[in-house]
């Protein structure tokens, strides 16, 4: 034990010089380097039971519980994090903040790495996403971290309208489909009439037939 203390304790104004020396260089160093300023955002993500992010993945099937776990989607913060790591929404922000002339690159790959690397998007024990971007201007790092939040919301938009799109077409068809149905059962009805001469319907069946298609029009409007 007492060898290597003396070999310090004999060479203890070298290493105590050379620490001075070294912190004084960094010292140095650190304050030519600009400043790198960061900015926070903390955003709830939508809590609807069946949102339009969580039915996308519910769609899937028994597919949706493989992706989630290789992905790492423990809860539906994840998603909504996997969805703000997207390349879709980086290409965004490289176009609508021409980050290209702030980072000084050609190309919007280089850009998008740039981001991506002083971007960080972390999920708690609450149900809360925080945006960090660092940037050396601070009201660059602010306006970057407001942008992620408005690209995320438009497109949680985007896939909403795209499943009520989807859901539209559907109820359409449906419809479309018992029109001509119904435009079938009334030629069918007056073929009847035509070859047996009965020309009115009681009214005990008349309002039958009311009934029934008060029922199916109460159906329909339930499932929809």
């Amino acid at each position: 034990v007492l060898d290597p203390l003396l070999a310090l304790a004999e060479r203890k104004w070298f290493i105590l010089t050379m620490t001075f020396v070294g912190g004084l260089i960094m010292a140095g160093i650190s304050t030519l380097l600009p400043p790198m300023y960061t900015a926070t955002a903390s955003i709830m993500p939508p809590q609807q039971q069946q949102s339009a992010a969580s039915a996308l993945l519910g769609q899937l099937g028994p597919i949706a519980a493989v992706a989630g776990s290789s992905l790492g989607l423990k809860n539906p913060a994840d998603l909504y994090v996997a969805i703000l790591g997207s390349r879709t929404i980086a290409d965004d922000l490289v176009r609508s903040s021409d980050l290209r002339r702030l980072y000084d690159v050609s190309t919007v790959s280089d850009a998008r790495k740039i981001l991506a690397k002083r971007s960080s998007f972390l999920t708690g024990k609450d149900p809360l996403i925080r945006i960090s971007v660092e940037d050396r201007n601070p009201k660059q790092a602010a306006a970057l971290a407001n942008a992620y939040v408005e690209e995320l919301y438009k497109q949680n938009g985007r896939l909403s309208l795209t499943e009520s799109a989807q859901r539209r077409l559907f109820f359409e068809r449906e419809m479309q489909n018992q029109k001509k149905e119904l435009a079938d059962a009334e030629m069918t009805l007056k073929t009847t009439q035509e070859r047996t001469g009965v020309l009115q319907v009681s009214s005990q069946v008349d309002s039958m037939i009311r009934s029934m298609a008060q029922l199916r029009a109460e159906i329909a409007s339930r499932e929809v």
